[in-house]
């Protein structure tokens, strides 16, 4: 009877512990909505990650539909992986972390945008153009992952970027869906469709402040009381 009493005891304070932390991170999560300017960085933040794993798994699953050898596509795609992951290193350098985000977003979106153009039997330049693209997505995926830590104060951050994989996943859900279903309407409809999310999320970007070389917040209230600050397509275009 003793041993019993003292599992159900254990089994009470785990339940409690459990609905404790769901509670915390309920909490934690409606923070990320308590202000406008907070608001609008973590809308931004989800559409950003959620575009970002929809263009690679898109582009993962689209060589059918552009009609090249899926075992070439699937290699020259892994081997574009390699300086895509090193170029933010660079960048973050020349341009900080908002133009380098607007700028691989252009590109990447850009790049999709292209393949319209391109006659379906110009295997090369369909090729070309969609490894544009995931270079450029790869490369992004780094950008963002430092950025959006960087967006948000410390009693939320982890609760930020969490919740930014969490929408991502989304992304990579919903890609086998828009290449099968949407290919019906052209072969080239699943890559432009995700060119526009690239485009309009470079857009996105530009509401966001930047980061470089400015001290991390520790609070929401911190958050609040910053001072907002606008960067220019002009100076997204300068290497300082």
């Amino acid at each position: 009877l003793v041993h019993s009493a003292e599992q159900e005891s254990t089994s009470g304070r785990t339940h409690q512990s459990m609905f404790s932390r769901i509670i915390e991170g309920s909490q934690k999560l409606l923070m990320l909505f308590s202000s406008a300017e907070q608001c609008k960085r973590i809308t931004v933040a989800y559409f950003c990650w959620f575009i970002v794993a929809l263009i690679y798994y898109v582009l993962a699953l689209n060589a059918p539909n552009f009609n090249i050898n899926q075992h070439l596509f699937t290699f020259v795609s892994g081997l574009i992986e390699i300086p895509g992951y090193c170029l933010p290193l660079l960048l973050f350098i020349w341009l900080g972390r908002k133009c380098t985000s607007t700028v691989l977003y252009f590109a990447c979106g850009l790049a999709l945008v292209v393949i319209i153009a391109i006659p379906l039997s110009n295997k090369t330049m369909i090729l070309a153009a969609a490894m544009a693209g995931r270079f450029a997505d790869v490369a992004v995926f780094g950008v963002i992952t430092v950025y959006t830590a960087e967006l948000f104060p410390t009693t939320v951050r982890n609760t930020a970027v969490g919740s930014s994989l969490a929408i991502s996943q989304l992304g990579s859900i919903s890609a086998p869906y828009i290449v099968d279903n949407l290919n019906k309407f052209g072969w080239y409809v699943p890559s432009t469709l995700c060119g526009i999310g690239g485009l309009m999320s470079a857009g996105l970007v530009l509401l966001l402040p930047e980061t470089r070389g400015r001290p991390l917040l520790d609070t929401v209230e911190q958050l609040r009381h910053q001072k907002e600050d606008r960067v220019s397509i002009r100076q997204c275009c300068t290497f300082t």
